[in-house]
């Protein structure tokens, strides 16, 4: 599964992307695209 995201800091929506996709690699190989380096 591939998700893109639009940011790559540690706000609101970001930390959910981490809960997300931390929940989703139990059962699937996730790849996070993000437009530059950061935090997240």
């Amino acid at each position: 599964m591939v998700v893109l995201h639009p940011g790559a800091e540690l706000y609101g929506a970001d930390r959910v992307l981490l809960s997300i996709t931390g929940a989703l690699s139990e059962q699937w190989s996730v790849s996070v695209v993000l437009p530059a380096g950061g935090p997240l």
